[in-house]
């Protein structure tokens, strides 16, 4: 499929955007990345950026499609818009009938003076990047909105059960992506949900680092799912497992390398950009 001949107008208002940096922006530097002819362009009634509904509307090849970009799947804007394609970046499970899965948002956008990446550095580091798994666990999120309780709990288990830990939060995004390189493993707690994989889940997974999170439900495009202890390691919803399963994993490094190629290997199937648009593709024409 030749994606040079695909065209997408975008509502250039965007950029004044609250999630211009992440949702918007990842959407456009994907489409961009997998050779699509992006164009900004004047709102109009088939593209804009809804004001009171989580969802933006572009034209691609002329075809209106509505993108939902809602952290919490139960709650959807769908019905608004009948016969028209509905995609969704947090699909987690059950799914909504007709919803289109797009799995989480990932790289936003690189701002002078911002700690972000953009799209070909995160390329970049994933072409040069070498997983290999040492002694350090990490746990690099900051404790903040639905997951501050459940960041605490990780972080303060850690803290109290093992000498190699890396906690620290609020670095800059390429400093993140190259402190997993050689961790054991990295204990990923979702955001919004507990069982859903987030924006640092997600790019980790591409860079096939071994992860550790409770039940992961999010649907990724061609309804594929992460499978427990095949593409991540599997822990109980209040964490209380964690130390057993590091524990284990100290002793058998192999498995998390394991589990690190064999999830590099599902993000290189399902989600680079080239096989995300064509995936949006095929449900738009």
């Amino acid at each position: 499929m030749n994606l040079s001949n695909i065209k997408l107008l975008f509502p250039k208002e965007y950029q004044q955007h609250r999630y211009s940096l992440i949702h918007f922006n990842f959407f456009i530097q994907y489409a961009r990345v997998a050779g699509v002819d992006v164009e900004l362009v004047k709102s109009d009634k088939r593209v804009f950026i809804s004001a009171d509904q989580l969802i933006f509307s572009c034209l691609v090849n002329d075809q209106q499609v509505i993108v939902d970009y809602a952290d919490h799947s139960t709650k959807n804007w769908k019905h608004y818009y009948p016969g028209l394609p509905y995609f969704k970046f947090q699909s987690n499970l059950p799914m909504v009938d007709g919803m289109i899965p797009l799995g989480p948002p990932m790289v936003g956008v690189k701002k002078q003076g911002s700690k972000g990446a953009t799209m070909r550095e995160y390329n970049h580091t994933k072409w040069n990047y070498n997983y290999q798994p040492g002694s350090t666990v990490l746990c690099k999120q900051l404790p903040n909105g639905a997951a501050t309780e459940r960041r605490k709990v990780v972080h303060t288990i850690l803290n109290k059960n093992f000498e190699n830990v890396d906690i620290s939060a609020n670095n800059d995004q390429l400093d993140f992506w190259n402190a997993h390189e050689n961790c054991l493993a990295a204990v990923c707690v979702p955001g919004a949900t507990n069982h859903m994989v987030d924006r640092g889940h997600v790019e980790l997974i591409g860079l096939g680092v071994c992860t550790i999170s409770p039940e992961l439900r999010t649907v990724f495009p061609r309804h594929q799912l992460l499978e427990a202890d095949k593409h991540y390691i599997k822990c109980q919803d209040d964490y209380s497992d964690l130390v057993d399963i590091i524990v284990s994993l100290e002793h058998t490094p192999d498995k998390c390398k394991q589990i690190g190629d064999e999830v590099r290997t599902f993000y290189d199937e399902y989600y680079p950009p080239t096989r995300y648009w064509q995936w949006i593709l095929e449900n738009t024409q």
